[in-house]
């Protein structure tokens, strides 16, 4: 199972949104796709809960799920929508589980100097392309 963790520590970078395009985008693709929100907000898991029963089946994981259970259910890919704020061991966890990482990003100079702090976090915590 691939799976995409979508992070970055600024809120209303545009995880939410990402994580669910990229999410109905593999579905689309007919892949087997789980979405996970770590989210206290739950935006995703709201959005999936209003998607149209006739679209391409995206499989809801609790926050709580480790990689092993997502895949028993079938999946072959997991969107990991992150919170803002992620940092410390739950960040370097949820790192360590992604095989890609995508960071939204909005072109202002607050967000790009938040996101630059962000990447050379992080870099220590697993090799990053």
């Amino acid at each position: 199972m691939q799976t995409i963790v979508v992070a970055n520590p600024k809120g209303g970078s545009g995880k939410t949104t990402l994580a669910t395009h990229v999410a109905g985008w593999l579905a689309g693709k007919r892949k087997r796709v789980a979405l996970q929100d770590l989210d206290p907000q739950r935006s995703s898991a709201e959005w999936l809960a209003r998607r149209p029963a006739l679209f391409p089946q995206i499989f809801g994981a609790p926050p709580a799920a480790k990689s092993r259970e997502v895949k028993d259910n079938g999946a072959q890919w997991l969107v990991v929508d992150t919170p803002a704020g992620l940092h410390g061991e739950e960040l370097r966890e949820t790192i360590r589980r992604a095989d890609v990482m995508l960071v939204p990003l909005t072109p202002s100079a607050f967000d790009m100097a938040a996101t630059q702090h962000f990447l050379a976090a992080i870099h220590d915590y697993k090799a990053v392309r």
